[in-house]
């Protein structure tokens, strides 16, 4: 399996930039909380910009490490797959549907 990288990228819509910066905050801490939790931080909406910074913060550290897991892992099944071939697989992700989270937002190959 070739794999591809590939980086997020967020364009601000003029609605975006008239929203205020706590509900910027919250929108991007929820999308990304649902990225590794599956399911919106509703309870969130309530917190400062202060707390929304320090949560994404925390969440960027989470995640990390999670993609650090994620890496060992695919470097295990990588291993496997050779030496059990038909037992253990990668499935492939199309750049082309990808999902992606909310308007603005894409995700294109790495150059």
């Amino acid at each position: 399996m070739n794999e591809t990288a590939a980086t997020v990228t967020f364009t601000p819509t003029a609605e975006w930039l008239a929203l205020p910066r706590q509900e910027q905050l919250y929108s991007e801490y929820s999308d990304y909380y649902k990225d590794v939790h599956g399911i919106r931080p509703r309870w969130a909406g309530h917190y400062s910009e202060a707390e929304l910074e320090d949560a994404i913060k925390r969440l960027e550290a989470e995640s990390a490490e999670a993609f650090a897991r994620q890496d060992a892992e695919d470097k295990l099944r990588r291993e496997l797959e050779g030496d059990y071939g038909p037992y253990c697989r990668l499935v492939e992700v199309s750049i082309e549907t990808y999902p992606t989270s909310g308007e603005g937002w894409t995700l294109t190959e790495a150059v």
